[in-house]
């Protein structure tokens, strides 16, 4: 008894923690994230961005007024000053940009797994590189490439109730947003916002290729940017991302609570089971005139016996 009893104390108390940390896992998240170390080192590649900590633009995102005229191109500076245009390639391992146990459990067993049996497919390389839909998550981390800083840009917009869409240019990948005020077309890896749609730009490429040229770009590198927002290969841009595993948290929390009710009410049941144990061990003889119901009809039996055997009157009224 003793032995299940310590069981059921060790389930609940695992129980009861599991529950807390995955009810503290959203600040846990953000707490654990770390920005990458290229990021104070890597060369910044838009000349007139100058580079600001992931954690100093989070805070001033969240204090974004998108209300104000400028709200999209203050947004659009903020992602670009923070993000640094990096990203590993498939054939250099990058522990800094994999997932968390926190951020996406099955991923993360997935890859210690992978560690554990020193096993390289091309489906353990891709999520490696998988990116991230968080955006805090993945702004925190300061780097990433169009794609990300996109992706970053795109999911505040639609957390602040504004229709935003990531749409890949075929060798570019750009964020759109559409405001009370109009359409606009964001492009954080470069730091630029364009008033207008996709097609109304790939249009007007003149437009373009000056306000590229003016915030200090080269012309080559340009050129090549231009050509993209030509309609062929255009579309929404469709990744796999590493999502916040909520749902699995959650499940965390019911299984976990449901562990710990069960243990407590098989530790009361133990430690009631002992406590009579013990009254039992303590008064043997009270234990067996009252609560032993053979002994009693016994005795009640012999004497009506004597009863009946009874000579004196005194007897009989004793017996009575």
């Amino acid at each position: 008894m003793r032995i299940v009893a310590r069981l059921a104390m060790a389930l609940g108390y695992a129980g009861a923690l599991a529950a807390a940390v995955a009810l503290l896992a959203p600040s846990m998240h953000y707490m654990l994230a770390r920005t990458h170390s290229v990021h104070a080192t890597f060369r910044s590649t838009r000349p007139q961005v100058d580079r600001v900590h992931p954690s100093a633009a989070l805070i001033d995102l969240e204090r974004l007024d998108l209300s104000s005229g400028d709200a999209m191109g203050q947004a659009t500076l903020l992602v670009a000053a923070a993000m640094a245009d990096y990203w590993p390639s498939t054939e250099s391992r990058d522990p800094e940009v994999e997932p968390g146990f926190v951020e996406n459990p099955a991923a993360w067993v997935l890859l210690r797994w992978s560690d554990l049996t020193n096993t390289s497919t091309p489906q353990f390389d891709a999520l490696r590189m998988r990116e991230r839909d968080d955006w805090r998550a993945a702004l925190l981390l300061g780097v990433g490439h169009c794609s990300q800083q996109s992706i970053v840009l795109a999911a505040f917009l639609r957390e602040r109730n504004i229709e935003s869409d990531v749409i890949g240019l075929g060798g570019h990948v750009v964020a759109t947003a559409r405001t009370p005020t109009g359409e606009w077309v964001l492009d954080p890896n470069y730091g630029l916002v364009f008033p207008g749609t996709i097609e109304s730009l790939a249009q007007d490429t003149e437009r373009l290729r000056k306000t590229y040229l003016a915030a200090g770009f080269g012309a080559a590198q340009v050129d090549r940017v231009v050509e993209m927002y030509g309609p062929e290969g255009n579309g929404r841009y469709y990744t796999q991302p590493h999502e916040y595993h909520r749902g699995v948290l959650g499940s965390i929390v019911g299984i976990s609570l449901a562990l710990a009710v069960v243990a407590t009410i098989v530790l009361r049941l133990c430690r009631t089971q002992q406590s009579l144990a013990t009254h039992v061990q303590r008064c043997p003889r009270k234990q067996s005139r009252h609560h032993d119901p053979a002994r009693r009809w016994k005795l009640r039996g012999s004497l009506r016996a004597q009863c009946n055997r009874g000579t004196s009157r005194v007897d009989i009224k004793r017996c009575a």
